[in-house]
């Protein structure tokens, strides 16, 4: 204390300048890092958001072209398809520590993607049949088991990016 009032008056107005301006600066810092968590915490929202449309998309296209069988809903599907891939690449770029959990949703793609595959191929073999060639067909049954199984997978995506 006695050190204090040996210091000039205008010593000791520097010195709590200095004080606030480097309360000023570490508060600042602080909140420059919420601001930054913030928005990579927006992105990710935001790819989490896009991917969960582009399944939906996804979905609703490989339906269309069951129902529809034209080449819109096909390159809808695929479109949609490579859209996803890339939003899953960025997020797992965002978010590297989640890897295992981004990988196993890459997986679960994948997997419904295959199963996919196989559906629109028994689709284009449908198309050309006759509605009683299409009830007494073995297809008509590997069809089935396919939806049942790609929407197990649909929903299963849905829950891990939700």
């Amino acid at each position: 204390m006695d050190t204090l009032r040996r210091i000039s008056i205008k010593a000791r107005l520097t010195i709590v300048q200095i004080i606030v301006t480097l309360g000023f600066i570490i508060i600042g810092a602080l909140f420059y890092g919420l601001l930054q968590t913030k928005e990579d915490s927006y992105a990710k929202t935001q790819l989490m958001d896009k991917m969960l449309y582009t399944q939906k998309t996804l979905s609703a296209s490989i339906m269309g072209y069951q129902i529809f069988v034209t080449p819109l809903e096909l390159k809808e599907y695929t479109d949609s398809l490579k859209l996803f891939r890339e939003h899953s690449h960025a997020l797992l770029a965002l978010e590297p520590k989640h890897k295992e959990q981004i990988n196993d949703i890459g997986k679960e793609l994948e997997a419904w993607s295959e199963l996919n595959k196989e559906r629109l191929t028994i689709i284009d073999k449908k198309d050309i049949m006759s509605s009683e060639e299409w009830i007494e067909s073995p297809l008509r049954q590997k069809l089935s088991n396919i939806l049942s199984k790609t929407r197990k997978i649909d929903k299963t995506l849905y829950s891990k990016i939700g």
